[in-house]
């Protein structure tokens, strides 16, 4: 008895699940369009990942590109400062030799003196500094010269290239 009364009742809840099914296919049809919906995300969202993995590497290398010359403008800016901090010291530094000049044709020999001993101290101080910017100079001016015309080397070479007058010659 108790088979056959839960086969009627399986048999009536089959038949009620279909008219239900029936009753609402629009249900069906939509769970079916949100399905395909959703794996089309899927699918996209696991290609744009793919290629976000796949352009890290050369992002990565870019950002230390990046950084590195970063760090070079971020050097040139405090060597910019640097200079700037000390702009005034070094226009008078290069007012010098114009002073010198006109202490010389105004007959201001002490004045002068007191000059040239002020920039022996001052070459002495900086001796190191000074040697090995001169140092620089001189390989840079080597290498540009090896590039260059020998035709040109060779005329400005001549007696032209000796110092023009006093002021030009170095402080004793």
């Amino acid at each position: 008895q108790e088979p056959k009364r839960l086969r009627e009742t399986l048999k009536s809840i089959d038949s009620e699940m279909r008219a239900l099914s029936v009753e609402h296919y629009e249900v069906h049809i939509e769970n079916a369009r949100c399905l395909s919906a959703v794996n089309r995300g899927s699918t996209e969202s696991k290609r744009g990942t793919q290629t976000i993995l796949d352009n890290l590497d050369g992002l990565t290398a870019d950002f230390r590109r990046f950084r590195k010359v970063g760090q070079r403008l971020a050097e040139a800016h405090s060597k910019n400062m640097q200079t700037l901090d000390k702009h005034v010291q070094l226009l008078e530094l290069l007012e010098i030799p114009q002073l010198m000049d006109t202490c010389a044709r105004n007959s201001l020999y002490d004045e002068a003196l007191d000059l040239c001993s002020h920039a022996n101290t001052l070459q002495k101080r900086h001796l190191a500094i000074s040697s090995g910017v001169t140092r620089s100079f001189e390989s840079r001016t080597a290498r540009s010269e090896s590039a260059s015309d020998p035709a040109e080397d060779d005329a400005a070479s001549g007696p032209a290239a000796g110092p023009q007058s006093a002021a030009d010659a170095p402080f004793q």
